[in-house]
């Protein structure tokens, strides 16, 4: 399968709103950064992939700050030279929640040749014209398949070179015989997984290098002892004696722990019944404390009362009486304007016209007179209605407060009269009443007997053996006798442990000889892959022509290690190569993959002002290749190649 890109259409993708690009053959494609050069190859890869060039999922293809439009792009291709037209197009539904939270919807829909698909039927229809989706991004795009793990980009290489079993390859060589009789059952994993687990477990048992092993037989050679056994047998009769005498004495003195139990029982029911009688006596108090706080408590509630009433009619005292000062001071005002309305008198220059400064007739005077005598009679009138609508006020509230310093006078009396009421209640005394001084006589004679039980105890504890002594000494003893039994079993264990000794050197040889095996088919299979690896490395490296693979290496201890690096010469890609070199190697790495997959996608090339004339000629692809190239120029200019 052959693709190649005839034109590119974007409607509002990224920082392009409405351009056809003309793509025919090999194209360079120049412009400063931010014209648009990557936007290109990211529009290129968002319709197969929905990816972007630097391979990043679901990219964000809207222009900034613009909502509401539909990016779409579409391509027009040869596919062996069948013109096939794809369209992709995106919406966005934007939906904000009750709490303020935006959701963001994206919906992608295709066209093929105009025909509207969905994502899985337009990846079925191209995959039946031979594009292959899974291969896609590693054949068009460089970083792509340098970009994965080195166990993928090995699996991907390996695949190229005809297949070799690892059994066969075994069976090529000399020295590997071990490993190759495991190979004809199992794979090369499965070996090294067999061996290591047998590794782990001889590990695990008898240490990495039978350190295990080596300190349980020097703690069996500890073990062994020797003994005067007849010493231990006398010095056990000992305490054998001693022992009796301490028992003999613990009997005594459980006999009178016994009494002082029975002795405790009487304390007890005593204890219980001056308890009882505690808490009945404690309960008559309490009623009586009850009974005259009920009324102690009353008369505070009433005095509460009083307090707040005399509070309150105290304030409004203060308030009637500032009223009062008040509207006093108003009456004065009144009286003020009333004095000054009387005394109003016309003003002459209202009889003389302001224009002419002529005397009006007498008709116009004596009507201005008339009007300004009402205007006066009609001040003194309000002024004389205010005096007495305040002193009719004044005369009301001064009747109220007479009215409220009588009740405050009242309510204070009362409150004298109950304060002393109150300090004439008398406080209750235990046993004061009746039933309580009958229960206080039995309750000091159960006091009394208390006592007389707890002297008797005291003379019993006098008399008592130290218990936990001689408990402390039956333990020591029997401890002792016990040391004495184990001592004496050790002789007979003598002989054992011999035994035991002589199986340990038996495993010891066994475990050496077994991790010797496991340890030889490892470096076997070390040998083998090797080998596999170099007929591989020969056998890949033929599809390319610039770069060369390299599947193993030797680290600095001296151990082999498998690894997947390309190499340009000596040089390895990277750094040490420059620019232009880096690109050449790359796009040779996507042509050799595409002509042993005879898959041929555009290869799109990035930072490719490196290439002077003389790379540009020496670039061998066997494909579309599409170089994006920084130059001065503000706009976007394509060029074919």
């Amino acid at each position: 399968m052959r693709l190649s890109i005839n034109s590119m259409h974007l409607e509002n993708f990224k920082g392009i709103k409405d351009r056809t690009i003309n793509l025919n053959g090999n194209t360079k494609i120049e412009g400063q950064n931010g014209s648009g050069k990557t936007t290109l190859a990211d529009a290129y890869f968002w319709v197969f992939d929905n990816t972007n060039y630097e391979g990043k999922s679901n990219p964000a293809i809207f222009p900034l700050d613009v909502e509401e439009c539909t990016p779409s792009v579409e391509i027009n291709m040869l596919i062996d030279d069948k013109p096939v037209s794809i369209c992709k197009k995106q919406t966005r539904k934007v939906t904000e929640s009750s709490d303020g939270t935006r959701k963001i919807a994206l919906t992608n829909s295709y066209f093929v040749n105009s025909v509207p698909l969905a994502e899985r039927d337009m990846q079925k229809k191209l995959a039946d014209m031979g594009f292959d989706f899974e291969k896609f991004s590693t054949l068009t795009n460089p970083n792509a398949f340098l970009a994965e793990k080195k166990d993928v980009q090995r699996k991907v290489l390996f695949s190229m070179a005809s297949s070799h079993t690892d059994y066969e390859i075994a069976s090529m060589m000399d020295g590997v015989s071990e490993a190759t009789k495991m190979l004809e059952t199992y794979s090369t994993d499965e070996v090294k997984a067999m061996m290591n687990a047998s590794l782990k477990k001889i590990a695990e048992n008898y240490g990495k290098n039978g350190e295990l092993l080596n300190a349980k037989i020097e703690g069996l050679e500890l073990s062994k002892v020797d003994i005067d056994f007849a010493e231990i047998e006398l010095n056990k009769n000992l305490l054998n004696e001693k022992l009796e005498k301490c028992q003999k004495a613990m009997q005594v003195g459980k006999k009178i722990e016994a009494d002082i139990n029975e002795l405790r029982e009487q304390n007890m029911k005593l204890q219980f019944e001056v308890s009882g009688l505690t808490n009945e006596l404690e309960a008559e108090y309490k009623a009586e404390v009850e009974r005259k706080s009920a009324n102690k408590k009353a008369a505070q509630e009433k005095a509460v009362v009083l307090d707040n009433d005399i509070r309150r009619l105290s304030n409004e005292v203060t308030l009637y009486e500032e009223m009062s000062v008040k509207r006093e001071m108003e009456h004065k005002t009144l009286e003020k304007r009333l004095a000054e309305a009387k005394a109003l008198v016309m003003d002459a220059s209202k009889t003389v016209c302001p224009v002419c400064n002529r005397p009006y007739e007498q008709s116009k005077i004596d009507e201005i007179k008339t009007e300004f005598e009402k205007e006066k009679a009609k001040h003194i009138s309000e002024a004389e209605g205010w005096i007495k609508e305040n002193e009719s006020i004044t005369a009301i509230k001064g009747a109220e407060l007479a009215e409220i310093k009588r009740k405050l006078k009242q309510a204070t009396t009362d409150r004298e009269e109950l304060e002393t009421a109150l300090n004439e209640l008398i406080i209750a005394v235990k046993g004061g009443t009746e039933a309580g001084r009958t229960i206080l006589g039995k309750l000091n004679k159960a006091k009394t007997e208390l006592g007389a039980v707890n002297n008797v105890i005291e003379k019993k504890q006098e008399s008592m053996p130290d218990m936990t002594a001689l408990k402390a000494e039956e333990v020591n003893l029997n401890g002792q006798i016990r040391d004495c039994d184990i001592e004496l079993s050790k002789a007979s264990l003598n002989a054992e442990i011999d035994g035991k000794i002589e199986a340990l050197r038996e495993q010891q040889v066994q475990f050496e000889q077994s991790k010797a095996d496991n340890e030889k088919v490892l470096y076997q299979l070390d040998l083998i892959q090797k080998k596999k690896n170099e007929m591989l490395t020969e056998e890949i490296n033929k599809h390319f022509k610039i770069v060369r693979f390299s599947f193993f290496e030797y680290l600095k201890n001296g151990n082999y290690s498998e690894c997947c690096k390309v190499f340009v010469g000596d040089r390895e890609l990277g750094a040490a190569l420059n620019n232009a070199m880096q690109i050449r190697a790359k796009i040779d790495i996507c042509n050799g993959l595409q002509n042993f997959y005879n898959e041929h996608y555009p290869v799109w090339i990035d930072n490719s002002e490196a290439l002077d004339t003389n790379n540009q000629a020496l670039i061998e692809a066997d494909t579309q290749v599409m170089r994006l190239c920084v130059t001065d120029d503000k706009e976007l200019t394509i060029k074919e190649v």
